[in-house]
C-alpha cells in the first residue's frame, strides 16, 4: 500500500481534490445573478478553457501532471509561454473563476481561490525543478518576468 502513495504528487492530489469538489461546490452558498454576470461566467469559463487548450497543445510532449519534467520534453518558451511561465495554472483559475460566477458560488470562488494559493505554492517547487532539469530556464524566467497572469503575477 505504500508503495501506491509514494508514486502520488500531494500538489496533483491536492489539484485534482479542489477541481473534483468544484461541481458539487455550485449546489450550496449560490446567490441568483443577472443575465450579466452570466454571460461574464460563460465568457472567462470558455477564456479559461481555451487557455488551458492551447498550452496543453503548445506544451505537447513535455505535459506532464506532476511538478516534475517529463523526460522527453524540451522547454518551452514561445506563444503563450512567452508571456507567462505558467499559463495552463492561469487558464484553469480563470474557468474556475467563470464557472464559480456562472453558478453564482461562493463556495466555488472560494475552492478558487485555494487553487489559485495551490499553485502559487506548487509553481515554486516546479520551477525549482525546472532550473535543474533545463540549463536555460534561468535566463528564461529573466525575460518572462510574470508566473500566472500578464503583467500582473
Amino acid at each position: 500500500m505504500n508503495n501506491l502513495f509514494k508514486h502520488l504528487d500531494k500538489y496533483v492530489v491536492t489539484q485534482r481534490i479542489l477541481i473534483g469538489v468544484m461541481p458539487l461546490a455550485t449546489l450550496f452558498a449560490r446567490i441568483n445573478l443577472h443575465l450579466g454576470g452570466l454571460v461574464s461566467g460563460i465568457i472567462l469559463s470558455a477564456a479559461g478553457l481555451s487557455i488551458l487548450a492551447i498550452a496543453a497543445r503548445q506544451l505537447g510532449p513535455a505535459l506532464t501532471p506532476t511538478i516534475k519534467p517529463a523526460h522527453e520534453g524540451q522547454m518551452v518558451t514561445s506563444g503563450l509561454y512567452g508571456i507567462v511561465r505558467h499559463p495552463m495554472y492561469g487558464g484553469a483559475i480563470l474557468f474556475s473563476m467563470g464557472w464559480s460566477i456562472l453558478w453564482g458560488s461562493v463556495l466555488a470562488m472560494l475552492l478558487t481561490l485555494l487553487l489559485g494559493l495551490l499553485f502559487v505554492i506548487k509553481l515554486k517547487m516546479e520551477e525549482k525543478l525546472l532550473c535543474e532539469t533545463y540549463p536555460g530556464y534561468a535566463g528564461y524566467q529573466a525575460r518572462v518576468t510574470k508566473k500566472i497572469i500578464p503583467y500582473i503575477y
